[in-house]
């Protein structure tokens, strides 16, 4: 959190032993990587150490960042966060930087920079260089699951680092890697549970709530889309371009729900249940207007995703989606041993079963009257319909913007 302010003065002057006694005391109550790292950088300038800039790499388990990476340099007093993406591996400029080879040998690595011993062996070297720096150290920091973890530091300092430095550095670094681990397992497992569940659902379980049955009532719009015709298109198709077909229809929906401040719960096969809770000062009226949104950006979304594939010979692919709102429960539920955190009620089956009617109904989106409720003007009306397991007929609505059988979007 950008709030951390746990500096601990009370040992009066700095000295590296102090560093670390900070980073065993506090250091390992911070919440933001960044603000440690910019901490820990102020308390060695102030021990003595003539540091000019220092870097560290960490690798996490995120299916879009490979690993985060922090710049601290003197002259801006802050770090900068540069996230690093899974191509990172097959990078040139990667392969051949201090980084890879201190991962590689788990060794620390030493160049100086100016001088008779000057060792100028890296692209990045020449460039420290060039920018004023005499020295640089990097080393592995030891996780016990032998994550390759390196923290860097350079100096500007005529001579470089003293051997005195060196070894205090490479002390510290025993210590910082004992905080370091911890934070880097927190932030492992924040990572997964939004991936696996959702942020919202995430953030839940990680504070606790894991007991089967535990859960509570919310306010909430629902959206329920899913292919049309996907059952016989993945008959047609090798495995793997069913896969990636998939794969580029969940991020263009994925994308549309997280721009409006939704959440996906659940991917159903080709099916994907998101929702637009009622929480804070958003009402359901506020929640409705998103997920209405969001449906128009899928749409949208879905124009050019066909359009795309028609001009490259593939056949377009057809959509439905129904939104609803009303009260659901939020919780767990499942086996003893396996749950799972979604939300159930007669709002969720009520907007599959809705779903199901945009074929009959030549629609690409049908919503609920409770949507219409909260949203009269962006609805009109398309009759009463009658749904399966509910007795009876109910008004279903379309969006005012939507075409009545959109000849841009597959049925």
């Amino acid at each position: 959190m950008e709030s951390d302010t746990l500096d601990d003065n009370s040992a009066g002057p700095e000295t590296l032993n102090g560093v670390a006694i900070w980073l065993l005391r506090s250091g390992w109550r911070y919440t933001n990587y960044r603000l440690l790292f910019e901490e820990l950088a102020r308390r060695l300038v102030a021990s003595g150490v003539p540091l000019w800039r220092m870097g560290a790499y960490i690798p996490t388990i995120d299916p879009e960042v490979f690993g985060d990476a922090f710049v601290w340099k003197r002259s801006e007093g802050r770090a900068r966060y540069l996230k690093t993406g899974h191509t990172l591996l097959n990078d040139e400029d990667f392969k051949n930087s201090p980084l890879h080879e201190v991962a590689r040998s788990e060794r620390a690595l030493r160049r100086r920079l100016e001088g008779p011993q000057a060792q100028i062996d890296y692209p990045l070297m020449r460039e420290l260089r060039a920018q004023g720096a005499t020295d640089y150290f990097a080393l592995p920091l030891p996780f016990i699951d032998g994550t390759p973890v390196q923290i860097t530091f350079a100096t500007d300092r005529a001579g470089g680092f003293s051997e005195d430095d060196i070894g205090a550095l490479s002390d510290l670094a025993l210590v910082l890697a004992r905080v370091a681990e911890g934070f880097a397992i927190r932030i492992r497992v924040e990572r997964l549970l939004n991936t696996y569940l959702g942020r919202d659902a995430g953030k839940r379980v990680l504070a606790g709530q894991i007991l089967r049955g535990s859960g509570e009532t919310i306010e909430a719009a629902i959206l329920f889309t899913d292919l049309r015709g996907f059952t016989a298109l993945s008959e047609r198709l090798a495995p793997a371009a069913v896969l990636a077909l998939l794969n580029a229809y969940f991020d263009l929906v994925g994308k549309a729900v997280k721009a409006e401040q939704g959440e996906i719960l659940k991917f159903i096969g080709d099916g994907v249940m998101a929702v637009f809770p009622v929480a804070g000062e958003r009402p359901m009226a506020a929640a409705v207007e998103s997920a209405l949104s969001a449906a128009s950006q899928i749409g949208d979304a879905f124009d050019a995703w066909n359009s795309a594939r028609r001009e490259s010979g593939e056949e377009a692919i057809g959509f439905g989606i129904a939104l609803h709102a009303g009260q659901v429960m939020y919780g767990n539920v499942g086996a003893s041993d396996r749950l799972d955190f979604t939300v159930i009620g007669p709002v969720v089956n009520a907007v599959s079963r809705l779903q199901t009617l945009c074929r009959e109904l030549s629609q690409t989106v049908v919503l609920s009257q409770e949507i219409a409720r909260h949203a009269p003007a962006r609805c009109r009306s398309l009759g009463l319909h009658s749904m399966r397991g509910i007795a009876l007929k109910l008004e279903v609505f379309a969006p005012v913007d939507e075409v009545r059988s959109p000849p841009n979007r597959a049925q």
